[in-house]
């Protein structure tokens, strides 16, 4: 409004109440209930039906900082699917695309072996 981009007559219309929606990374609990929604849409789009995700890997990706929020936690799920030719998805599926992020995206732990 300031920069004269944005009608304040109509700033005023929509700016009713204002949502606080908190990361994702402050939301550790929703993101077992996202990558099991995500794998399930994605059994269908890759023609994978026996595709799933282990109960180790959704502990991992729970650890996630997440800074992407949503959208980053879709796009590493779909990515290890892509690259994985396993049914069951592990900690391991994941890890190997994470390392990849650019390092303030990486902040979460590498699961250990006796956690699988």
């Amino acid at each position: 409004m300031r920069e004269g981009r944005f009608r304040e007559d109509l700033f005023y219309r929509i700016n009713l109440i204002t949502v606080r929606l908190p990361a994702l990374r402050e939301r550790p609990d929703d993101i077992p209930l996202l990558v099991n929604f995500f794998v399930q849409n994605l059994r269908t789009t890759y023609h994978r039906p026996a595709l799933r995700i282990s109960t180790a890997a959704l502990h991992w990706l729970r650890t996630l900082p997440l800074a992407g929020n949503i959208r980053e936690l879709k796009n590493l799920v779909e990515r290890a699917v892509l690259v994985s030719g396993k049914d069951e998805l592990g900690p391991e599926d994941f890890q190997a695309h994470f390392q990849k992020m650019p390092q303030e995206m990486r902040r979460a732990p590498i699961c250990p072996q006796s956690a699988r």
